[in-house]
């Protein structure tokens, strides 16, 4: 095994299971590196991270006409409902079945459902990695991963500041910013909610982005799959507020990845990200009155303040964030230039633009 670190002489990269002979066979007769790319080596590299972003462009769109046939077949469905039930088949009448939030929490869980998870093991496939080995969690214990838990909270706190920040500075230039509807009307909606956020989104999309964006476009250099995975997975959420939360958190999960050679960890982080704000906001208001909530929820605020800063000075403190050595840094940009990663990020930007239009011209 020709692993990248030992090929980049690259002592602040982690272990993992990368073969470079595939882009630079010449390493098995024992040659090292040149200190610039062949043409060969360039193009296979640019090859590989084009089958990366061409997965991801079709996860887009796969995205799309999923929705598009689900949305066709229950509009279908409501329509043969309304029937059954005497009622008159008008378009308000669909639109009112159609915009119930359970409905649409329902359809998003099993969208992301499928297409996570089915991307995930066609990238695997097509980039040829291996799913059992972003299983297997080294070097974890308990104390270490509460530490990880609670910087992503606090991260959570500061990308919402930067969200609200932004939000007021698009609606001072008279640009409302596109919020995706979350609300939890009933309690079948409210469980439903809980299903979808703290346990499908999470374990899919770690399982997307951790498992395999993260890996394909480490081929070269870790620092570099972090920061694609991360970006992808900001674009992804195709709205300001969660985007600027996912690409910070993502820069933390995509380093707990490659550390600890495992999603796990990744997914219960993720886990709790999603859990804390459904527990405050939709949860306990239903349980507690207004005045205990808003104790809890200043005692909350504080503690993660103070607890994800700590968190924030022991990871840091760590100070072994993977870094790019010079053949690295020679090698590790090529997938700036591929049509299919250009292509996938102008898509979701164009969607993303789309919302924000149709949202100011309600």
């Amino acid at each position: 095994m020709y692993r990248n670190k030992d090929v980049f002489f690259n002592s602040t990269e982690f272990d993992d299971n990368s073969d470079y002979r595939r882009f630079y066979p010449k390493l098995m007769e024992g040659e090292t590196l040149p200190e610039q790319p062949t043409f060969e080596e360039d193009k296979l590299i640019n090859h590989y991270y084009s089958k990366g972003s061409a997965v991801m462009l079709g996860y887009y769109f796969g995205i799309q006409i999923l929705v598009f046939a689900l949305v066709f077949c229950i509009r279908q469905g409501a329509k043969i409902f309304l029937e059954l039930q005497g009622k008159a088949v008008t378009a308000d009448a669909v639109k009112d079945i159609l915009s119930q939030s359970i409905l649409n929490i329902a359809l998003n869980a099993v969208i992301f459902l499928i297409m996570n998870v089915g991307i995930f093991f066609l990238g695997c496939k097509v980039c040829k990695i291996n799913k059992s080995s972003i299983f297997s969690t080294r070097n974890l214990n308990k104390t270490t991963l509460l530490y990880y838990i609670f910087f992503a909270l606090g991260l959570q706190f500061a990308a919402g500041i930067a969200a609200n920040i932004i939000t007021s500075f698009m609606k001072s230039g008279g640009v409302e910013n596109y919020t995706p509807d979350i609300s939890t009307p009933t309690v079948s909606a409210l469980l439903l909610s809980i299903l979808y956020s703290c346990i499908i989104a999470p374990v899919t999309e770690e399982l997307l982005y951790r498992g395999f964006v993260l890996r394909a476009f480490s081929i070269v250099s870790q620092r570099t799959g972090i920061f694609v995975s991360s970006l992808f997975f900001a674009i992804g959420h195709q709205n300001t507020s969660q985007a600027i939360l996912a690409f910070v958190t993502g820069l933390l999960l995509g380093y707990i990845a490659v550390k600890h050679n495992s999603i796990i960890p990744c997914i219960i982080v993720h886990c709790a990200v999603n859990s804390y704000p459904t527990l405050l906001y939709d949860i306990l208001p239903r349980l507690i009155t207004s005045q205990t909530l808003d104790i809890i929820s200043t005692i909350c605020f504080y503690s993660v303040i103070v607890l994800g800063f700590i968190s924030a000075i022991v990871v840091a403190g760590q100070n072994d964030y993977p870094q790019k050595t010079e053949l690295q840094k020679k090698r590790c940009y090529g997938y700036i230039s591929t049509f299919t990663f250009v292509a996938y990020i102008f898509a979701n930007l164009f969607e993303l633009v789309d919302l924000i239009v149709k949202v100011n011209r309600k």
